[in-house]
């Protein structure tokens, strides 16, 4: 027996992405029903190609109160979340359907979301998971920005991996700039900590608009103060948080302040992405020893979120490190093992034509 799913979008002036996204989704779901915000381009045009529905809604600086109104006048008692600048490119029908007919109230669909982003002027993808199916019956969403499912009679929920895989493209700084999105979201979440008062949740994505943003001294302050806030280590965002709170030192060039985040080392060990960072901070405080044997760990780990952080990242900074220290044999040696990364190759030309 099949169940059938309606997909909830909410959209605004999003023409660049639009039919990609719909495209996509027509063929895995049975209805498309597209919240229109305001749009001034050609999206609401463009959606009207592939979705069963378009409605209008006054925008009113509230994401929660416009995914519900989404899921609220959706056909079916499923639906899958998504936004305008995802593409799914892997729906696994059988294990969506089995999640729908085993599904109960304390259940959701976990998803897996490939976000595509530059950093240092490389493109890069961050895996990572979200919630995005469910039954709209059981839930609603709550929070100004960055809104989270609640179970309706207020209970925990488990959630449930699903084949689902989506690539993800809206972290791309300059798509961030060029849509004014970082602005828009720190003016939100501000709004959201003066009406919920501290924080941690809240903190962690004021210090993310920041960072969009390229204020980093902002980003740092939001982190240091959501993490004086945490009383769940385990919780799935706090690990970014930590993550994040590290890059913010780096990113204001404090490396000496950076090497608090060791505190964390206990609970993070099995974390490629958390030790790549240790390695990195060690490195740029000339403790090469220990950064070389961190880089390596990284090397044995699996289920890194950033693509490369267990192969060529590591292993190219190993080389940059022997580099430094004047063993070009030994750097040749690593940036040999990076593939194609393009700076290892750069290395290794440049190796080679000097001489070791």
């Amino acid at each position: 027996m099949r169940n059938d799913i309606s997909a909830c979008l909410i959209v605004k002036d999003e023409e660049y992405y639009i039919e990609n996204c719909l495209k996509n989704l027509r063929e895995r779901v049975d209805e498309i029903l597209v919240v229109d915000t305001g749009s001034k381009d050609r999206t609401v045009e463009l959606a009207g190609k592939y979705a069963d529905k378009i409605l209008n809604y006054r925008w009113i600086n509230d994401f929660s109160a416009a995914r519900n109104f989404s899921i609220e006048n959706a056909k079916h008692d499923f639906v899958y979340i998504s936004d305008a600048d995802e593409a799914v490119f892997e729906w696994d029908t059988t294990s969506v359907q089995d999640f729908i007919e085993k599904n109960s109230a304390s259940k959701v669909g976990f998803v897996n979301i490939i976000n595509k982003y530059v950093m240092d002027g490389e493109e890069r993808t961050r895996s990572e998971f979200e919630t995005r199916l469910f039954n709209r019956n059981e839930y609603h969403y709550e929070g100004l920005i960055h809104e989270q499912i609640v179970q309706n009679n207020g209970g925990k929920f488990e959630r449930v991996k699903l084949n689902i895989r989506f690539l993800h493209t809206g972290y791309n700084t300059e798509d961030i700039v060029k849509k004014n999105k970082a602005a828009r979201n720190i003016k939100l979440l501000k709004l959201a900590l003066k009406q919920n008062g501290e924080d941690c949740y809240l903190l962690y994505q004021l210090g993310r608009g920041y960072d969009a943003a390229k204020n980093y001294v902002k980003a740092l302050e939001c982190y240091k103060r959501a993490i004086g806030l945490i009383d769940n280590i385990n919780c799935t965002y706090v690990g970014e948080l930590i993550n994040n709170y590290g890059y913010a030192f780096i990113n204001t060039n404090d490396y000496k302040s950076a090497l608090i985040i060791e505190k964390y080392r206990d609970y993070f060990s099995q974390s490629p992405d958390y030790n790549f960072l240790l390695a990195y901070i060690y490195m740029m405080n000339g403790m090469f020893s220990k950064s070389i044997d961190t880089f390596l760990k990284c090397t044995k780990l699996t289920n890194g979120e950033v693509e490369g952080i267990t192969s060529w990242m590591p292993l190219y900074n190993i080389g940059v490190i022997h580099e430094c220290m004047k063993n070009k044999g030994e750097a040749l040696k690593y940036y040999q093992q990076c593939g194609d990364y393009p700076r290892a190759k750069q290395r290794i030309a440049a190796i080679l034509r000097d001489g070791k």
